[in-house]
C-alpha cells in the first residue's frame, strides 16, 4: 500500500500500484497522473478512519490530523493605531471627568460643612 503527500506532508492519496512516468507518477488503480511535487511512502495498512487532505503523514510521526497553520496577525496601519489611541484618550477623558464631577459633589459638601462649622463657631447657629 503506497500514501502520497505533498511536500507539507498533507496527505494527497492512498493507492496499491504507482509507477514514475515522464511526466509525474501514475496511480494505475486510480487512473490518473500525479506531477512530481509529492513524496510516496510505502506502509503496511492504512488506518480507515485517515483521509486525504484532512490527514498528514511522516514516517516519524505515523499519520496524524492536519492542524490549519495560525496566520499571523497583519500589521496595523498609522491610522489603525491613531483610531486606537484616540478611542483610549476618549476613554481617559470620560473617566476624568467623572471623576472630576464626584470631586465636585465632595467638595460641596465640604463647604457646606466648613459653612455650618463657621456658623456654630460664630455663634450664630443657635
Amino acid at each position: 500500500m503506497y500514501i502520497i503527500t505533498n511536500k507539507a506532508k498533507r496527505l494527497v492519496e492512498t493507492c496499491t500500484i504507482i509507477e514514475e512516468v515522464d511526466s509525474g507518477f501514475y496511480v494505475k488503480d486510480k487512473n490518473y497522473i500525479i506531477g512530481f511535487d509529492i513524496d510516496i511512502y510505502e506502509v503496511p495498512t492504512i488506518p480507515e478512519d485517515v483521509q486525504p487532505y484532512i490527514h498528514c503523514y511522516t514516517p516519524d510521526k505515523g499519520f496524524y490530523p492536519y492542524v490549519e497553520p495560525e496566520t499571523p496577525p497583519k500589521p496595523k496601519t498609522p491610522i489603525e493605531l491613531l483610531q486606537e489611541e484616540n478611542a483610549m484618550l476618549q476613554m481617559s477623558v470620560i473617566e476624568l471627568s467623572t471623576y472630576t464631577a464626584l470631586q465636585d459633589e465632595r467638595l460641596k459638601g465640604q463647604e457646606q460643612a466648613i459653612l455650618e462649622l463657621s456658623m456654630l463657631v460664630a455663634g450664630g447657629g443657635a
